[in-house]
This record gives C-alpha cells, sequence and structure tokens, in this order.
C-alpha cells in the first residue's frame, strides 16, 4: 500500500495537490501526536520501490544554526520549486553542539532539514540532481550551515571546505596515519589531495567563472565537424574529379549516422540541449538540401556541360574551375579555425567575377561554371548573414582558449590552450613533452578523431562511438574515440607509433 500511495504522490498529474487537499485532512482528521519509538520502528521495506531500474528514492540533509531557520527555509523553498524537484516529504530534526569533532556537521546547536525526494537514475538525472543540490549547498553555507557528506558527492571541492572548515587539519591526520593512502573511498578521491599542491590547483580552478565547459559538447560538435571533413574531401576530390562524380547522397547518410550515435551517446549521460540539437538539425538540414540540390545540378545540367567541354578534368585555361576548387579548399581551411557563416562569401562572389578563362575553353561549360558558382556564393553569403546575426542575439561570445590541468613531471599545473584546430595541433606537442592530464575544461572524457586503415579494429583497446569511411579514400577510415582525459596522452601516443593520425581533438 505504501508503494502504491508513493507511486501516486510521485508520479500521477497532481499528485502532491491531492495529497495536500485530500489525503492529509483526512490522515490528520485526528490527533497525529505519535510516539517516537513507534515512529521509529517502521519497516525500510516500505520506502524501498518495487525496482530502481528507471527511479529511486534519496535522501539529502541540510544542518542550519537554530537562529538561522528564517533565513534558510525560503532559500531552501526557492531552489526546489525553481527546480520542479520531486519531493516527497522534508522533516526537521534537532540537534545539540558537537564541539569536538573535526569533521562536525552541527558546530553550534542546529536544525535539520531532511529532504526525501525521487529521481531518475539516468545518469542526466543525477547531473540534474547536482544542479540543484550545488545551490541548496551556496544556501546553507551562506547561513554558516552544513550538509551531510555520506550522500551523493555533488559538491565541489571549495563547497566541501565552506561547510567543513576543519577538513585540512583532519586531511593533515591521513597524511601523517596513511602516509601511503592506502584506505580510500570516492569520499576521499574527489575531497581529499594527497599531495596538496593539487588540493590548490583544485580549489584555483573552482573558484574560476568560465573554467568549466559541458561535457557533451565534446560529442554534439562532431556533427558539426563531419561537415568540415566532407568540405575537405570534396576539396581534394575536385584536384583530379569531376565534381558530378562526387559521392553527395552517401555524404548526406554519414552525416545522420553520426548525429544518431551522439544522441544515443548523449540521451542518458547528459541533460538533454534541446537548443544545441535544434542547430545542429538547422545545420544538417541545410547540409542536406545543399548536396541534394549539387548532387541533382551536377548530375544533370554539370553533366551535360561536362560532355559539351569533352573535358576529364582542369586545363591550364579552365580558370574558372580552378578559383571554385581554390576556393573551396580556402573554405575548408577557414572552417577549421573559425565559424562558417563568418567566411567571406561575398568577396569571393566579387573577385570570382574577375576570373577569366583561356579562349581554347567551352563557352558553355565556361558560363555554366559562373552561373552556378555565383549563386552557390551568393545564397551562402545571405544564409550566413542571417545564421551569424541568429547566432549573436542566442548565444555569448566564445571563448577561444580553454583551461587544463596538467602534469609534468609529475608536478601540477593549470595551462590555458587556444581552442578549435590549434587545440588538435597543440596538445600533440604537449604530449611530446612529457605531459599528461588529469581534466580539460572541469571534463573527463574527451572524443577525438583518428584517421586509419580500414582494416584496423580499434574496439578491442578503446571505446569507439562510431566509425565511417572516407568516401574519397576507399582504403581510409575515420574512427570517433572517447578517450579518458587521464589516458589521452597514452592514447595519442600509440597513435603515433601505429601511424595513425589524429584528425580532430573535440574541445567541447
Amino acid at each position: 500500500m505504501e508503494n502504491l500511495i508513493y507511486f501516486w504522490l510521485t508520479e500521477l498529474p497532481y499528485g502532491k495537490e491531492l495529497r495536500e487537499a485530500v489525503s492529509d485532512p483526512l490522515y490528520y482528521r485526528k490527533d497525529r501526536v505519535l510516539w517516537r519509538n513507534y515512529e521509529a520502528s517502521y519497516d525500510v521495506q516500505e520506502l524501498e520501490p518495487p525496482n530502481r531500474r528507471i527511479s529511486t528514492y534519496v535522501l539529502q540533509e541540510y544542518f542550519i544554526p537554530v537562529e538561522k531557520f528564517d533565513k534558510f527555509y525560503p532559500l531552501m523553498k526557492s531552489i526546489l520549486q525553481k527546480h520542479d524537484v520531486n519531493v516527497v516529504n522534508i522533516s526537521i530534526r534537532h540537534a545539540k553542539q558537537d564541539s569536538g569533532s573535526l569533521m562536525a556537521w552541527g558546530r553550534s546547536e542546529v536544525f535539520s532539514f531532511v529532504i526525501y525526494y525521487k529521481q531518475r537514475v539516468y545518469a542526466s538525472a543525477k547531473n540534474e540532481v547536482g544542479v540543484w543540490t550545488r545551490e541548496l549547498i551556496d544556501a546553507v553555507t551562506s547561513v554558516g550551515g552544513a550538509y551531510y557528506l555520506p550522500y551523493q558527492l555533488h559538491a565541489t571541492v571549495t563547497q566541501f571546505h565552506k561547510a567543513y572548515p576543519n577538513a585540512n587539519r583532519f586531511f593533515a591526520l591521513k597524511r601523517k596515519l596513511d602516509p601511503k593512502y592506502k584506505f580510500r573511498n570516492k569520499l576521499w578521491d574527489k575531497y581529499y589531495f594527497h599531495n596538496e599542491d593539487d588540493q590548490k590547483i583544485r580549489l584555483t580552478l573552482d573558484s574560476l567563472k568560465d573554467y568549466t565547459r559541458n561535457e557533451d559538447q565534446t560529442f554534439l560538435t562532431l556533427p558539426e565537424w563531419y561537415i568540415v571533413f566532407s568540405s575537405e574531401e570534396y576539396a581534394n576530390f575536385l584536384k583530379y574529379n569531376l565534381p558530378s562524380d562526387f559521392p553527395y547522397f552517401s555524404s548526406i547518410i554519414q552525416f545522420w549516422k553520426i548525429y544518431g550515435k551522439v544522441v544515443k551517446k548523449t540521451w542518458n549521460s547528459y541533460e538533454f540541449n534541446w537548443g544545441y540539437h535544434l542547430m545542429i538539425n538547422v545545420i544538417g538540414v541545410s547540409y542536406s538540401a545543399e548536396l541534394m540540390l549539387k548532387s541533382l545540378y551536377e548530375n544533370t545540367f554539370g553533366r551535360c556541360t561536362e560532355w559539351i567541354a569533352g573535358t576529364n578534368g582542369l586545363t591550364s585555361e579552365t580558370n574558372v574551375e580552378a578559383y571554385m576548387q581554390k576556393v573551396a579548399r580556402d573554405y575548408t581551411d577557414f572552417v577549421r579555425l573559425r565559424p562558417w557563416y563568418e567566411y567571406p562569401f561575398y568577396s569571393k562572389f566579387k573577385e570570382f567575377w574577375t576570373i577569366r578563362d583561356g579562349d581554347n575553353t567551352s563557352f558553355v561549360r565556361r558560363w555554366e561554371r559562373r552561373f552556378f558558382f555565383s549563386t552557390e556564393l551568393l545564397i551562402k553569403a545571405v544564409y550566413g548573414k542571417l545564421i551569424g546575426l541568429g547566432t549573436e542575439s542566442v548565444y555569448e561570445p566564445e571563448t577561444l582558449e580553454l583551461k587544463a590541468w596538467i602534469k609534468e613531471n609529475g608536478k601540477s599545473n593549470i595551462l590555458s590552450i587556444p581552442r578549435y584546430q590549434t587545440f588538435t595541433q597543440t596538445v600533440p606537442k604537449l604530449v611530446s613533452k612529457n605531459i599528461s592530464f588529469v581534466e580539460i575544461a572541469g571534463n573527463r572524457q574527451i572524443l577525438l578523431t583518428l584517421i586509419v586503415p580500414c582494416e584496423v579494429n580499434l574496439r578491442d583497446r578503446e571505446e569507439v562511438l562510431y566509425e565511417w569511411n572516407i568516401l574519397t579514400e576507399p582504403n581510409q577510415k575515420r574512427v570517433a574515440v572517447v578517450a579518458p582525459v587521464s589516458r589521452l596522452h597514452e592514447i595519442l601516443i600509440n597513435s603515433v607509433k601505429n601511424g595513425f593520425k589524429v584528425d580532430h581533438i573535440f574541445d567541447y
């Protein structure tokens, strides 16, 4: 019966309102003052959910100096309501001062707020709980209180020390009595640093406002970068082939398959970023439409003018098509460093009209190519301008550097590294200098792509998100590897030894 009531209360629409209007008035219609021993004798099985595959019940506890009760209560209420926390109940208890323990949660006489709530068991749900839990910890420490340590480890190191100001004295005893750090658990691993310099690094990073970037971004940027890879393949393909032979539709299929793998990876592991997924879909639809139109055009009008011109490639006089190839390569280099919509399409359009073919080229092919490429540049110039304006109004300006916690010869340090393609170029150079990484932008895993021969199987040694053949290089494939940041140096070193190309490291 208890499980049924709790399910009704926590899962059905208006469950809490019905409790307030119907259940509680019936329950409390008579005197409900009970013996304390009776209240303490409930069978814990009554609180156990039938299973924990989807959700579970959790406790949190906050200790408030008696005189700060009225100040903390409205803060707690505001935070829980803002995040729509599925609270079952909050019980209030009393405890006297603990003046002897270094890690005392009751450094004065306190009231204890015990929050009993329900949450989903997915990693994304745990991350959401972490957000409002850290806000509650900030609220409780702002009134001189503390939180109960043994529950989920959502607090930052800075918050931990603010709630337990004698922690360093306690840690000093740990270093003295356990010099080899033999006895440990997850609580120790997060908040205790056997090396005091590491603790200083942690506290410094926690104090930096823009240090942490969302870890899901390392995956969400993969579909965007696939378009960069595809542009590079297209530019390389045109050096020796006709544009009508490019595998346009296969590129579209690869994009959406990669996006599907990204959704699967991030769905239960992170809070779903609706705004970013919308942007990926807008980009993906635009990319697909562009390639479909190109394919249809190049395999009709384009192929017809190829036949009229009677050529299988560039000559010394086909300057118009040579310029188109130059722009394709230039665009690829540009988007590795800057957003595509910042590319100077209109400037290239004006420059394009200064280019002239030689007298011995096909008049039909020459003007067909001029019409086709002019139209493409003008459409992209207008569309890029609109996307740029929309991006500026929705997103804050991007930071061009991120910070990493590194280890060099066993010593910790903080290093600023430029983002985007420069990040991919810089990290292997750092690794070659015997530098490894503890975390990057507050994260412990990162995605990278390697270019390897098709016969190579990396799945037996690394976590592979997805791999796909490079359409214009039949013997090569790209492999997206999910790397623990602590092993990034090892993976890069092994890649160099095996002759693999480090294609891109996705810097959130």
